[in-house]
């Protein structure tokens, strides 16, 4: 017998004065659930649960086989033809289950399924996505906006045949349309949280828990002519009842019983609306789409991690972190004059060992190389007698030897703070005292551009900031000396650094071009 039976038979058994208790005791859990729902939706950052991908796959005459036959699979559907004024919508699984959901009027749609597997382009990307995102979808929603006129409401994907633990993958063709976030207390009336214009061929991704937070809307747009299709690709659940307790959704279960009790008492009836997020938290410590993530999408816990510290050495040690902090984003400052790459990688360790913020660490700024790079000459005591050429490619080969240094401290921080945001500043340009400095300071930012690129990292490039107008040499307005910044030069330093702590990874290309 399932917990459900267990709590009917209950109930039945149960005297009206009785009922009338639990009654009682129900309305004011709820009532708890929903003030504590408000409060997690108060609290979360809806950066972190929307994730764009661009040129997810390419759209280009030549490298865009997979997406022209995507795009040819699509319109095949006639969909276009259906729509009038309306978003029409094809449902593709690998079962036979049909998806249904429930306008805000609450009449009830029904989309019976195709098999997704006669669509073997679509299938194609809905493998790659699994593959490349770790994730296990299985079914794909095709969404047709005729133009500008069509659009779709304000709601949440919350339908329990959804497995609310995935993510909602969204891949796009055609025109290019606003989608906006809000949250669930939010009225339509109300400025969104968040705005995204996906463009043709990326994919963004609404990661689990967004769906109990959030509501996403595609507004109608009168300067829209072209059609776009969305392909919203989700996980679809099995109908069959849960055998164990362990991830029972008590939504359901309450709403019923909720019903029988009002029925028995004959008191007022308590309306539940649709995707209600104050039913999720009944009888859990959580809302069940918080729950573990896949592999390479992270949840974000209760408590989300906000702080960002940066290792650097003399150039950034004068940084306050009162300039560069924000609220919500915490920002430490570890730096040590003179400080090494082998210096910068103790440091870190310190940190990890001594530092009651290592737990919270969100992003790791590494600032390090003026002083390796500095005295590096590469053997080269005559550069009169070498080409230009010839020097740059000395000093190329001379920085390598730095690389595993510079790899190994990438590797310690994302093994002492798993899943941190890793960000590698540019060496800063110094004067030109000494014929290796300028050759060298570019070829170790290049190298450090390329242990980003294979680490997954982030690289913040803001060289030509601090380089004079003609970008011939360095802005000796920004410097004190030869190499260290002025309070001019630090400004702009912290301008950078603000916006990278300030602004949610997601949010990031792989090059941070300030």
């Amino acid at each position: 017998m399932d917990a459900l039976n267990v709590l009917n038979a209950f109930f039945d058994s149960m005297s009206l004065s009785g009922l009338y208790k639990c009654k009682s005791v129900l309305e004011e859990k709820i009532k708890h659930a929903k003030t504590e729902h408000k409060s997690e939706v108060k609290r979360a950052n809806i950066s972190d649960y929307v994730q764009m991908h661009n040129n997810f796959i390419p759209t280009g005459k030549v490298n865009g086989i997979l997406f022209s036959a995507v795009q040819a699979e699509v319109e095949s559907f006639n969909l276009f033809s259906k729509s009038g004024s309306k978003t029409v919508a094809k449902w593709l699984s690998t079962g036979n289950e049909p998806y249904s959901w429930t306008s805000s009027s609450g009449k009830k749609f029904v989309n019976t399924a195709s098999d997704i597997s006669k669509c073997p382009a679509i299938f194609e990307l809905m493998e790659k996505i699994n593959s490349e995102l770790h994730v296990k979808m299985n079914s794909c929603l095709v969404t047709c906006f005729k133009d500008g006129t069509s659009g779709i409401r304000l709601h949440c994907d919350d339908e329990e045949e959804i497995d609310q633990d995935s993510p909602i993958c969204v891949f796009t063709i055609g025109e290019e349309r606003k989608v906006e976030f809000l949250s669930a207390y939010q009225s339509a009336s109300e400025t969104p949280l968040l705005s995204i214009t996906p463009k043709e061929g990326s994919l963004y991704l609404m990661n689990p828990g967004c769906q109990g937070l959030f509501r996403h809307r595609v507004p109608s747009m009168k300067t829209s002519s072209g059609v776009r299709y969305s392909l919203s690709f989700r996980r679809k659940v099995s109908p069959e009842p849960p055998t164990t307790t362990t991830n029972l959704k008590l939504a359901s279960p309450v709403k019923s019983l909720m019903s029988k009790l009002n029925k028995s008492c004959r008191s007022d009836h308590i309306a539940f609306a649709k995707g209600s997020p104050s039913l999720q938290n009944v009888g859990t410590p959580q809302p069940s789409s918080m729950s573990s993530p896949h592999q390479q999408i992270q949840q974000p816990s209760t408590k989300r991690k906000t702080t960002t510290v940066l290792f650097g050495t003399s150039i950034t040690s004068r940084i306050n972190s009162n300039t560069v902090s924000s609220k919500g984003h915490p920002f430490i400052n570890v730096s040590r004059s003179g400080a090494t790459m082998e210096t910068i990688s103790d440091m870190v360790q310190d940190f990890y060992d001594t530092n009651p913020a290592s737990s919270d660490v969100e992003k790791v700024i590494l600032s390090f190389g003026t002083n390796d790079i500095a005295r590096e000459r590469h053997g080269v005591y005559n550069p009169k007698s070498f080409s230009e050429q010839q020097l740059c490619s000395r000093a190329h080969n001379g920085v390598r030897k730095f690389r595993q240094d510079a790899a190994d401290i990438v590797k310690k921080v994302k093994s002492l703070f798993p899943g941190v945001s890793v960000i590698i500043q540019c060496v800063l340009p110094m004067q030109n005292r000494y014929w290796y400095t300028t050759t060298n300071v570019l070829a170790f930012n290049s190298m450090l551009m390329d242990i980003a690129r294979s680490y997954n990292c982030y690289y913040m490039d803001c060289f030509d900031r601090f380089l004079s107008r003609d970008k011939q040499d360095f802005n000796k307005g920004l410097y004190y000396d030869w190499l260290h910044l002025n309070k001019w030069g630090l400004n702009l330093l912290c301008k950078s650094l603000k916006y990278v702590i300030g602004t949610n990874s997601n949010m990031f290309g792989p090059i941070i071009k300030l």
